[in-house]
């Protein structure tokens, strides 16, 4: 049986250094970071470490690693000159397992002319149904000073204006996904194609959880 509490094997008879060893039990392909947890009423297995940002849950009355929260940092600018397609951006994409329910932000640093603007968008896999708002200085108004929030569907992009300066723009959703498994992927692209730089900024972010 894998992964399972057994004695070490040292020939047919013990020494007392041996007896006394830190190393007399081991379970079966074990190693560093690796969790012991009762299988059963009489049997001790191993659960392998899970990976960074994994938090211990339970499934079926049984531990297992799970992932509850996910970050993305944009690593780079990222710019779009004299372009009105829509793009996928290079590094915010959150990956959807099937039927799940996540909640997510979007931080997003951007710089674009007063004439080209930006325009904001998601693909989600087929069946997803989400919903989300976007806090910024400048939809619907074209001003530094007046913050409005607007509500959109899956569907369509949505242009916030450009100030030809460095802006913060918040997305806050939610997303609940079908039976098919894909990325939950952030679009954009100038809303009017200028021979200019519209540019998403490194350390923009992703900050998801997974509710359900």
């Amino acid at each position: 049986m894998a992964n399972e509490l057994k004695h070490k094997t040292v020939g047919t008879e013990l020494t007392q250094a041996e007896f006394e060893g830190t190393d007399l039990h081991h379970c079966d392909s074990q190693a560093t970071g690796d969790l012991v947890y009762a299988s059963s009423a009489t049997q001790l297995r191993r659960l392998a470490v899970g990976s960074t940002a994994q938090v211990l849950t339970v499934a079926s009355g049984l531990p297992t690693w799970t992932t509850t929260t996910k970050v993305v940092l944009k690593t780079a600018d990222e710019t779009v000159n004299n372009s009105s397609t829509l793009q996928n951006d290079d590094h915010l994409i959150l990956p959807l397992g099937a039927n799940e329910v996540w909640i997510f932000q979007f931080f997003l640093f951007s710089n674009s002319s007063t004439t080209a603007d930006i325009k904001i968008a998601f693909t989600a896999p087929t069946g997803a149904v989400f919903q989300y708002l976007i806090s910024s200085a400048d939809i619907g108004v074209d001003s530094s000073t007046t913050t409005a929030t607007f509500a959109r569907m899956s569907t369509g992009a949505i242009n916030i204006y450009g100030e030809s300066l460095d802006k913060l723009d918040i997305l806050r959703g939610l997303v609940i996904n079908g039976a098919n498994a894909g990325n939950l992927q952030l679009q954009w692209a100038q809303s009017l194609a200028e021979v200019s730089d519209t540019i998403v900024r490194a350390n923009s972010c992703l900050i998801a959880t997974k509710i359900a």
